[in-house]
């Protein structure tokens, strides 16, 4: 969120709200059709619902938090928060409102709670009354990471609590304002106007009686069977194709799980990054995943999951275990220097030799610049054809296949593999960086490249929410979260059976934890 602007009497689109509460499944449709038509157009938006009441999304970035500071509507400025996700705010928000007790955390999923929710909004409730009793002029703002799902859920019960309106009229009138809002918390929404108002005067009584929050979101996000959360160190958390909330960690593997994990449900793991000057004690043991097989010959196979090894292979304390796919997921090196390719190439070609993996697949990242220079245009032709040498070298290793913008068959699976990530802040000279926009102008114009039918996707740049949970503030690397919205779009239309990805810099120095990914 690079900065927080505002919207007042923005106007609605598509089908009326009360239409789309006729039913649970009309409801799901319509948070699916706002999904692809206003996507996340609002995330950088504080909209005004009434003088004292606005809705957005997490301030995550240095600019952000400066719009916030300095956001005025109507002569009032925030003088309050009830911040929806499990995270803290920044440090000078959190340091200039929590002392004095201005700061509401409630800790919501964006994959749905009831019944905590429903503890929530008794707070909410009070926190909201008490703070206007005691400041007639106060401005309320309510957030979650994207303004889409908790944030209007909680926003909706206090217009049903303060104003007397119906559960419909407050739903309706936020959206209005915020067109691309799907919430999914409307049962509780529901049952909370009917705590205020009494039992069975709700405005929404197919939502009251329909699915929970879990199975909505479970079903909007695509996902099969149960919704809960999987336990285990394999699996750091359940479904995780969530537009509205950040996966902890390292790279991002996400599948079709079972075991641990429920069938079905897009699983998690850490795998980390790695500096070349500093680095931390990776795990002792791999982590390992069980992912249903799209078709019976996947059956068995081992996928060893790596990324931003950064030419520090010899100071790993452990030893790999077998598979029979590597995948690294790019910035196997610092610079992209023919020394630093060369010892990643013997380092491939000695795993390969030595029978611990059977075939490599391999992407480039951000700084591998002998594989994509920006500056080398300008370079003497000698220089480019040393660089063009150096990826050659790498290609040309048997049983190693290098992807960029393209894609294999290994074992039967299809992969595909793309180097892009958006460029980092102050940092114009890495290698593959592109814009967060569709189409020609952006890293759309790779995401479009990959296949509907690919098994294995593997991007160095994570998906916007997914494994990119927001830097601090004022970092040298990327502020606020440094996944790409556009490829997470496209994710959420390819659904690959599995997916390796490296997170933002923020979390330079800690080696890669090894992940196997068994298809079963």
């Amino acid at each position: 969120m690079a900065s927080l602007d505002q919207t007042v009497g923005a106007s609605g689109s598509g089908p009326s709200l009360a239409a789309a509460c006729a039913s649970s499944e009309s409801y799901l449709e319509y948070c699916k059709d706002t999904q692809k038509t206003q996507g996340y157009r609002y995330d950088a938006v504080i909209s005004v619902i009434r003088p004292w009441l606005c809705v957005g999304g997490r301030p995550g970035t240095a600019n952000a938090v400066t719009s916030l500071l300095e956001f005025e509507s109507d002569g009032r400025r925030i003088t309050h928060i009830i911040n929806c996700v499990p995270s803290d705010e920044e440090p000078t928000i959190q340091n200039l409102f929590a002392p004095d007790g201005r700061i509401l955390k409630l800790g919501l999923e964006d994959d749905g709670d009831d019944q905590f929710m429903r503890e929530m909004l008794l707070k909410v409730e009070a926190f909201v009354r008490a703070a206007r009793q005691q400041d007639p002029d106060s401005l309320m703002y309510v957030h979650c990471m994207s303004g889409v799902n908790r944030a209007p859920s909680v926003a909706a019960a206090i217009l049903i609590a303060e104003e007397s309106c119906t559960a419909l009229e407050a739903l309706s009138a936020i959206r209005d304002i915020r067109p691309a809002i799907r919430p999914k918390y409307v049962k509780e929404v529901a049952f909370y106007e009917e705590r205020v108002h009494g039992v069975g005067s709700s405005s929404i009584p197919a939502l009251r009686d329909g699915l929970d929050s879990g199975e909505l979101a479970k079903r909007y996000y695509g996902l099969k069977n149960d919704h809960s959360r999987a336990t285990g160190s394999a699996h750091v958390d359940a479904h995780r194709y969530n537009e509205d909330r950040p996966v902890k960690g390292g790279a991002v593997v996400t599948a079709d799980a079972s075991g641990a994990a429920d069938v079905g449900a897009p699983s998690t793991a850490a795998l980390g990054s790695a500096s070349p000057t500093e680095s931390r004690e990776p795990s002792a043991q791999p982590k390992v995943l069980r992912v249903v097989a799209r078709r019976p010959e996947h059956v068995g196979i081992r996928l060893l999951l790596l990324s931003d090894t950064h030419d520090f292979q010899d100071g790993m304390k452990y030893e790999l275990p077998q598979a029979d796919i590597l995948v690294h997921a790019g910035d196997f090196t610092c610079r992209g220097t023919r020394d630093e390719c060369s010892a990643f190439q013997s380092w491939m070609e000695s795993l390969l030799e030595a029978g611990t993996v059977k075939h490599v697949v391999v992407i480039a990242g951000n700084h591998e610049l002998s594989f994509h220079d920006p500056a080398s245009r300008s370079k003497h032709t000698a220089v480019i054809k040393a660089q063009e040498k150096i990826k050659a070298d790498l290609v040309s290793v048997s049983g190693l296949t290098y992807l960029e913008d393209s894609g294999c068959e290994v074992c039967g699976l299809k992969f595909f593999g793309s180097p892009w990530t958006l460029p980092i802040k102050g940092k114009s000279d890495w290698a593959f960086q592109a814009r967060d926009l569709p189409g020609e102008d952006g890293i759309g114009k790779y995401t479009e490249l990959i296949p509907r039918d690919v098994d294995v996707l593997v991007t160095h740049s994570p998906p916007f929410g997914q494994g990119d949970e927001p830097a601090q503030s004022g970092t040298k690397y990327r502020a606020g979260h440094g996944g790409s919205r556009v490829l997470l779009e496209r994710v959420l239309e390819v659904q690959p059976s599995s997916m390796s990805s490296v997170i933002s810099m923020r979390d330079m120095g800690s080696l890669p934890m090894k992940t196997r990914l068994r298809f079963s």
